[in-house]
């Protein structure tokens, strides 16, 4: 009899420690299926609203000009005085990568060069960089935080340096600026022909 107790005793207990185990899953997926449902729904948003902030930088350049691949690069704080060598070796491959490389690529090269520096130098972070094939040419985005408008100065000879947007202008199709809040975007179109 005495052995009999002992087997109710054991089955009673490992019972109420399954019981105990499942009420415990139970809790534990009560508070991770909200919680798994909230980190969805911020993800989400997240990428929802970074793709908004994309399309907003996104300004159609000619009209009928169909998007190609697209390469982006950006710098939360000021880029670094090696920034602009290491990003146009970077896109010196992604412009090979499209079929823009050697000669044809050196004008994109030079343009957005320029525009990095120039953001680099009087614009305010945070920078970012977008480049994107669009038929025969080239779109180069530069955002930077400052709404500052670029500004041309005329041409000086005894000036070393402030010849940047009159080499961007030299080079591409045409270039601009738009208000992006709480800064802008320049742009500039490049020929992906040369000589154009």
């Amino acid at each position: 009899m005495r052995w009999v107790r002992r087997a109710l005793v054991s089955a009673v207990l490992v019972l109420f420690l399954v019981a105990v185990a499942v009420l415990a899953l139970a809790a534990v997926a009560l508070v991770a299926f909200p919680l798994a449902i909230v980190l969805e729904l911020v993800v989400v948003g997240l990428l929802v609203g970074a793709g908004l902030r994309l399309r907003r930088m996104r300004r159609p350049g000619r009209e009928g000009a169909r998007a190609g691949p697209r390469w982006t690069t950006g710098w939360e704080s000021e880029p670094l005085a090696d920034a602009v060598p290491v990003v146009r070796g970077r896109l010196a491959v992604v412009l090979d990568e499209w079929g823009v490389g050697g000669e044809a690529g050196e004008p994109t090269l030079l343009v957005v060069t320029e525009l990095v520096s120039n953001a680099a130098e009087h614009g305010s972070a945070p920078v970012r960089l977008a480049v994107e094939l669009r038929g025969d040419a080239v779109r180069v985005e530069v955002y930077d935080g400052s709404p500052e408008q670029p500004r041309r100065r005329p041409h000086d000879p005894e000036r070393v340096r402030g010849r940047g947007l009159q080499l961007v202008d030299g080079l591409s199709g045409g270039w601009g600026w738009t208000p992006s809040p709480p800064g802008k975007v320049v742009w500039a179109e490049v020929a992906t022909q040369w000589p154009r």
